[in-house]
């Protein structure tokens, strides 16, 4: 439960409470013995509290407790809220722009049609949390974590996942224009319909992503890992980057394409396979398994629309 005095003194305002927090840190720091150091935050219970549709803009709750809170509606823009615990929490259309959860628990929160523009989430734990119809304009995502995690109709334009764990995360519908998903891991992502507009995907992890009508226009797929990607001839992959992508499943010691070996695909291989991009014939020769999945790769790229691909015999 969380504790009555702070949930007291943080309904008189945010200059109150961010005062007290002030003058609870310098008592604090007048009792530490020599060489000790001064804990970054006074221990903050607001656990289960109801703080529902307050404005709590600039707020410092660095590493306070408010899992299973009510927070709906809150507006926490330009908030501190650093390795602060939400876990749980009810954070259904708040306002979090701007705002520092960097380490924040976020894990299993509901933040459905939040506001999180230009907010900083460097490795904070998403897990299963509710992010449908939310909004991350330029928002730093760095490193974290949001494995499982709905992101539904959710818009994320410029914003920065790279090196986060996108593991099965539900992106239909989203928006990832210009995003940098550098070395993100989105095994087994939902990106049906997804608008991936020039996002940067270079060497990210699409092992069983499921695609559809999924928009890769101008998009950057270099040396991305694509095993069990089930790639749909509806996808757009107009004006795509990719130098070179991993076939680990399919090329020994998870060799390589890359640039130098994107030759013309010659017409005698199959009078089918036609397109401007290339392959290597000897490669094709020597594995007829790898010649058929790279050329269903690069042929639903899109160059050519290709009606039917025959399984290698």
């Amino acid at each position: 439960m969380a504790n009555k005095r702070q949930v007291e003194i943080l309904n008189r305002g945010v200059k109150i409470w961010n005062q007290w927090r002030k003058n609870s840190q310098k008592r604090e720091k007048t009792n530490l013995k020599d060489k000790e150091t001064l804990p970054e935050t006074t221990e903050i219970d607001l656990t289960d509290a109801n703080l529902s549709e307050k404005n709590l803009s600039r707020i410092n709750l660095v590493g306070a407790d408010l899992s299973g809170a009510n927070l709906s509606g809150v507006n926490f823009s330009k908030a501190k809220l650093t390795r602060t615990n939400l876990c749980n929490t009810n954070l259904s259309n708040t306002n979090l722009s701007q705002a520092n959860l960097s380490q924040a628990n976020l894990s299993q929160a509901n933040l459905s049609q939040a506001n999180l523009s230009q907010a900083n989430l460097s490795q904070a734990n998403l897990s299963q949390a509710n992010l449908i119809e939310a909004i991350l304009i330029e928002t730093n995502l760095e490193n974290i974590d949001l494995t499982g995690g709905n992101l539904y109709l959710a818009n994320l334009t410029k914003s920065n996942l790279a090196q986060g764990n996108l593991s099965r995360v539900n992106l239909r519908l989203a928006k990832l224009i210009k995003a940098h998903l550098v070395e993100a891991n989105l095994s087994y992502a939902n990106l049906i319909k997804t608008n991936c507009t020039q996002a940067n995907f270079y060497r990210a992890n699409f092992y069983g992503v499921t695609t559809f009508q999924t928009n890769f226009q101008g998009a950057n797929l270099t040396g991305i890992s694509r095993d069990d990607w089930e790639i749909d001839t509806q996808n757009n992959f107009n004006d795509l980057i990719c130098e070179y992508f991993y076939l680990r499943d399919k090329l020994e010691n998870n060799s390589i394409l890359d640039n130098q070996e994107f030759f013309w695909i010659n017409q005698d291989l199959d009078s089918k396979y036609t397109g401007i991009f290339r392959a290597q014939q000897e490669l094709f020769s020597t594995h007829p398994i790898i010649k058929y999945n790279y050329l269903r790769f690069l042929i639903n790229f899109n160059v050519s629309i290709v009606n039917s691909l025959q399984s290698p015999k």
